[in-house]
């Protein structure tokens, strides 16, 4: 086996240590320019330099010929001795070419590559100008740009963004430049590592950043799994220098909806939370599903329950979503979140949610496995396109009942899915949705959300006239940019004459909202993340409702006083220590506030003047709303409807309301709620939801002083 040489391995040892670092070249720089000095004194102590005529010592000269170039000629031209001249001049040229390798060579080079490494570092992310107070984000992907458009507003002109990624930070500039944060660039600083090493993490000083979060990149099947790990390391440094501050929040992307589910119900983070930190989790899909349903920064999409609806009306929101994909399925599941309203009776006027496609029986299949409990209390539609007779497709649709429950025990949600079979382009289908679009007592809206984006506009743009007509409004998948989109709505902004003649002549004048009036985008990656932090300030409110109400030991509900007394810090507190399925059975009731403000607004006929107080009916009306909303959030969150063996109310008429108490409480950690029945047969729980509802006036004047 060859080995190096001794000349060799002096090289690789020297131009290892020249290359590690700044501070070691200057180092050697000192080293070399201390061993000449010292030989230089060594020789000038021997050589008669005094002879020279100027009047400098002889451990003067040794530096002064080294540094300054004018030594040698002083020399040569002094009155030295014939005998003490050649050694005196020899040393002398010695000294200045020493001087000139040290100072004209190598420390020219040493700050020139110092400061070429700097640029270097720089451009290659190696370095991190803050301290204090920064925002963190951990990886790169397209919803990045969102993120700081979102943290840098204009009245945040001094905060800075640390960004951390494993890609080139060249390109990772060049993507801001060319984005929705172009005018963030300055407030953005690159960091080259990985957010699933921890001495990476080390170098961004987490415990004084402002907030995290963990965004990774959304195309790798390994996505989740890597954010989940990155959140393990985030945690180790955080708790290990916890005496040195702690962020405000941890907002975490996880791309694949089983993953964003179980987190809302698995408190795989209480670790974190028990650090005093907000754990946020994010979700592409389902983040663009409420920014359209019901975010409260929305200024684009139009109310999709038109002027609202109140227990009088005869209308129903009716949302058709053409596409199963992952994101049609998602919408799905979101608005039955989202829309409940106070005319549901009888089990008539319920919201329903159709979905179209030429695979839906897999897909539904799917879906009702992933909502099981759901389902196990509510039937669903299945429709498909046969021949009759005579040959002819006709549109044949079956009633498939809830799976486990019957009687009054089942059907009592107010919301009905529907899948059918079918293809868009099929006459057929298009022919179904003409029927809904001419029916008044449906409120419709079409999502279009296939895989191919051509195929969603291609599609949205050439429906039948009656969509047009009856300005239904269209939402189009689109990957990217919405200009294209939004410049033909915006086009078709106005009204048009649509001219009739009946059959005895007359002419009626109609006047219709022009043909691609109603065309909205959705799903952009450049422009999803909402943070929104109006309906997390509501969320926690609410919260604080139960809280009290549990501190009064349910005897009562709590008054005005009560509630507005506590501080924003109880508040949170009070936030960070609930349960991750509590959590987000609150933001859910927060989000859907936007509807039960918006019927309200319906009931008075008044659009304009803001909510005071809610009258004694509003609440009763309401009230019911919100318990229809909460049995369909618990079901498909998790919680199922008991057996008649688990179920308190029975239990309470055998053995008591203390006992029965007990057999609600355990198993409500079971995620078997009693409470899931329809609002008529609860007991004095009823009042909780009245709360909710009379303290809406509450809940928005806290979310707008603490946004």
């Amino acid at each position: 086996m060859r080995r190096q040489t001794k000349l060799h391995y002096w090289l690789l040892k020297f131009d290892r240590t020249f290359s590690d670092g700044l501070w070691k070249q200057i180092v050697i720089l000192g080293v070399v320019f201390l061993c000449a000095v010292i030989i230089g004194l060594v020789i000038c102590y021997f050589l008669p330099f005094e002879k020279v005529g100027e009047k400098i010592h002889f451990y003067e000269w040794a530096v002064y010929l080294l540094i300054d170039g004018n030594a040698l000629s002083s020399l040569y031209n002094a009155d030295l001795p014939a005998g003490d001249r050649p050694w005196v001049v020899i040393f002398a040229i010695f000294g200045s070419l020493l001087g000139v390798i040290v100072f004209g060579g190598m420390l020219i080079s040493v700050l020139s590559n110092m400061l070429q490494r700097r640029i270097e570092d720089y451009r290659s992310g190696k370095n991190v100008y803050v301290t204090s107070g920064h925002y963190v984000i951990l990886g790169y992907d397209e919803i990045v740009p969102s993120i700081i458009k979102q943290i840098c507003t204009p009245d945040k002109k001094d905060v800075y963004v640390l960004l951390q990624s494993s890609l080139s930070t060249e390109l990772i500039a060049s993507n801001l430049h060319s984005s929705i944060a172009q005018d963030c660039e300055s407030q953005v600083i690159i960091k080259n590592g990985h957010r699933t090493s921890k001495d990476d993490l080390q170098e961004l000083r987490l415990n004084h950043s402002q907030s995290i979060f963990v965004v990774g990149d959304r195309s790798k099947d390994t996505h989740d799994a890597m954010n989940i790990d990155c959140l393990e390391k985030i945690y180790d440094v955080l708790s290990k220098n916890k005496q040195e501050g702690m962020p405000e929040s941890i907002t975490t992307v996880f791309e694949y909806q089983e993953t964003y589910t179980a987190l809302q119900v698995v408190d795989l983070f209480e670790d974190i939370r028990n650090l005093g930190i907000e754990f946020i989790h994010h979700n592409f899909y389902t983040d663009w599903a409420r920014q359209i349903f019901v975010s409260h920064n929305n200024t684009i999409y139009p109310d999709l329950d038109d002027t609202g609806i109140t227990a009088d009306s005869e209308r129903h929101v009716h949302i058709v979503i053409v596409g199963a994909s992952t994101f049609g399925m998602t919408l799905a599941a979101e608005a039955a979140q989202a829309f409940h309203f106070p005319n549901f009776k009888d089990r008539k006027n319920l919201t329903e949610i159709t979905i179209i496609d030429n695979n839906v029986t897999n897909k539904m299949h799917l879906f009702v496995t992933r909502f099981r409990h759901f389902f196990e209390v509510q039937s669903y539609l299945y429709g498909k396109f046969v021949k009759d007779k005579d040959g002819n497709m006709k549109y044949d649709e079956i009633s498939i009942p809830a799976s486990k429950f019957e009687g009054e025990d089942a059907d009592f949600l107010d919301i009905r899915f529907r899948f059918v079979s079918g293809n868009i382009y099929e006459r057929e289908v298009q022919v179904l949705l003409s029927g809904w679009a001419n029916r008044k007592d449906h409120i419709l809206s079409l999502f279009f959300s296939l895989p191919d984006n051509r195929q969603n506009m291609s599609v949205a743009m050439n429906l039948p006239d009656i969509i047009y007509d009856k300005s239904i409004p269209i939402f189009i998948r689109q990957n990217s940019s919405s200009l294209f989109i939004n410049k033909i709505r915006k086009t078709s902004n106005g009204e048009l004459t649509k001219a009739t003649i009946d059959h005895n002549g007359i002419i009626h004048n109609e006047r219709l909202q022009k043909r691609f009036a109603k065309l909205y985008p959705f799903g952009m990656t450049d422009t999803v993340f909402d943070m929104d932090k109006q309906v997390l300030m509501i969320a926690k409110c609410i919260n604080h409702v139960y809280e009290v109400y549990k501190q009064l030991n349910y005897t009562r509900v709590p008054d005005y006083p009560e509630i507005s007394n506590s501080s924003l810090e109880d508040i949170h507190k009070e936030w960070i220590a609930l349960p991750v399925a509590l959590q987000w059975s609150n933001i859910y009731c927060a989000y859907n506030i936007t509807y039960r403000i918006h019927t309200i607004q319906a009931i008075r006929n008044d659009f304009e003047t803001p909510i005071k107080e809610v009258s004694d009916d509003e609440v009763k009306q309401l009230a019911f709303v919100e318990h229809n909303r909460w049995n369909v959030e618990k079901l498909m969150l998790g919680y199922r409807k008991p057996s008649i063996d688990e179920d308190s109310y029975a239990a309470e008429r055998i053995i008591g309301k203390d006992k029965a108490k007990e057999i609600k409480d355990h198993n409500k950690s079971l995620f078997i709620h009693s409470d899931i029945r329809p609002y008529s047969s609860l007991n004095e729980i009823q009042d909780i939801d009245k709360s909710i509802i009379r303290f809406i006036p509450w809940f928005i004047d806290m979310s707008k002083k603490n946004n």
